[in-house]
């Protein structure tokens, strides 16, 4: 009987499942997870790491010399002292003695004091209990220890705070009020952060944590911003961190902007210049700025491999210089991969994204054009529609291609040319169709090189020799594909 390994349901539950299940619902849900948020999954090695914790015996999990990272917690001992539902465990005992528990005996590095509320506005009528706390906190602990709270400017409208409710008066078609609402909430939020701050600060509070920013939209993110700046420019030694609610910011007032730059809509790549600017040490998607990077770069090498092995497989077939089907070692198309980084490095040179979009987007449509007129080149052509190939589209779909190769070229191109043209000037078109035509000498050049060995030809079976010849023949049809119409008209009356 296959050994069973005893694990919990995220309820509580206590389940038992083989090896080969627990495998089965990891991968499971790494593939779910990376195809909701678009990521790439969790390695081999990765997800045998996981495994293994998830079947040790004793269930006690460490980290190994050498891997470790500082260790904070948000919402001060909420999860210690708190009995909320969604958090804590309740047990009855002092925010002094639960920052203590995590100093001494959980191996926290920061800690941060926060309020039940755990929002600015209500800590107002409390912050002198709040200030006795923190110096009692203070002279008994080492590590920094911070006072967090979230903005939350919806404790500022109807029926909490003194503000009407923007979502009622937009409901209500009063879109102004609506917006001076929010605006004069910002004020209070920010009003209100900064003179608590100023108590915690004098009581020896370490820091901030802004925590949850932008929840109630753009303005939340405005008084937030505005308090940042105020309490940089009175307390230059404050270290200031800024979390924010999700990765988009929210237009609930649309036109609220910061340093000149409107705050809806923004991401976190985008938010950050504007936190820094404000004055925050620290901002929340920091670290997800950092995994897509990662993440960039890994789709960048992805692309370069496709690409090179686009090249590699064109330079054995004789359409471009055998230069291009060089490997290394490994068994990569080592010419391929560094003519293609040197032609994306020479695009840098562009100085703008837009300019090296809009000057690849005329190679994306004409090769999208080729590609639909090579499809119904091979139904109308006897020998082409020969060919095995594991799939083969419906009758009638030649004519879809054709429809939509002629809406690709020349319709979108002239499109795409006159919008670039509008929006960016001449240069990309310019630059995307030089490097398009590159192509032209680089198959010539390729038809002089030296054919393949005799041998390899004596090689080969009767089938794989007329294969051969249909190959050839396709080799031979690469260059008038840079003019779509021309095989069109040229073999469709073959």
């Amino acid at each position: 009987m296959a050994t069973e390994y005893a694990l919990r349901m995220g309820d509580g539950k206590r389940v038992f499942l083989t090896k080969e299940k627990i495998m089965e619902e990891i991968e499971a849900g790494i593939a779910n997870a990376a195809d909701l948020d678009e990521i790439l999954p969790l390695s081999a090695d990765k997800i045998d790491k996981l495994a293994e914790i998830l079947m040790m015996p004793g269930k006690a999990v460490s980290v190994e010399q050498g891997m470790e990272i500082p260790v904070t917690h948000d919402i001060g001992t909420i999860r210690l002292d708190g009995d909320q539902g969604n958090s804590g465990v309740g047990i009855p005992s002092s925010r002094l003695v639960g920052y203590m528990m995590h100093e001494r005996a959980f191996g926290a590095d920061t800690m941060e004091l926060g309020h039940i509320d755990y929002s600015f506005k209500p800590v107002k009528p409390v912050v002198s209990n709040e200030c006795q706390a923190m110096e009692v906190c203070q002279q008994n602990m080492i590590i920094p220890l911070f006072y967090g709270a979230m903005p939350n400017m919806g404790l500022y409208y109807t029926p909490d705070g003194p503000f009407e409710n923007p979502g009622d008066l937009m409901k209500a078609f009063k879109i102004q009020e609506a917006w001076d609402s929010m605006e004069h909430a910002a004020e209070h939020l920010t009003r209100d952060t900064v003179w608590v701050m100023q108590k915690l600060f004098a009581s020896g509070a370490d820091g901030i944590n802004f925590d949850t920013t932008a929840a109630a939209g753009d303005a939340d993110m405005y008084g937030t911003l505005h308090a940042i700046e105020a309490l940089r420019k009175e307390f230059p030694d404050m270290y200031i961190e800024a979390g924010m609610a999700g990765e988009m910011m929210l237009g609930m007032h649309g036109g609220l902007q910061y340093d000149g730059v409107t705050l809806a809509g923004l991401w976190p790549h985008q938010q950050a210049p504007l936190i820094a600017k404000a004055g925050a040490n620290v901002f929340g998607p920091s670290l997800a700025i950092l995994m897509l990077i990662a993440a960039m770069v890994l789709i960048i090498q992805t692309a370069f491999l496709g690409a090179s092995r686009a090249m590699y497989s064109m330079s054995e077939e004789g359409n471009l210089p055998k230069f291009f089907g060089k490997m290394n070692i490994y068994g990569t198309p080592v010419n391929a991969m560094i003519v293609i980084a040197l032609f994306n490095i020479g695009f840098i040179f562009l100085k703008t994204p837009s300019v090296i979009l809009a000057a690849s987007a005329i190679g994306y449509v004409c090769a999208i054009g080729i590609s639909l007129f090579a499809y119904v080149k091979a139904k109308l052509d006897s020998d082409f529609s020969k060919l095995e190939r594991p799939f083969k589209a419906p009758k009638g779909w030649q004519y879809v291609a054709l429809l939509f190769g002629i809406f690709n070229l020349p319709l979108c191109l002239i499109g795409v040319v006159y919008l670039n043209s509008l929006e960016v000037g001449w240069t990309s078109t310019i630059v995307g169709f030089v490097v398009f035509s590159l192509y032209i000498p680089l198959w010539y050049y390729s038809q002089n090189e030296n054919k393949v060995p005799a041998e390899r030809e004596k090689a080969t079976s009767s089938e794989s020799t007329f294969q051969g010849q249909q190959r050839e023949e396709v080799k031979n049809y690469t260059l008038p594909l840079f003019s779509p119409y021309y095989i069109f008209l040229k073999y469709s009356n073959d």
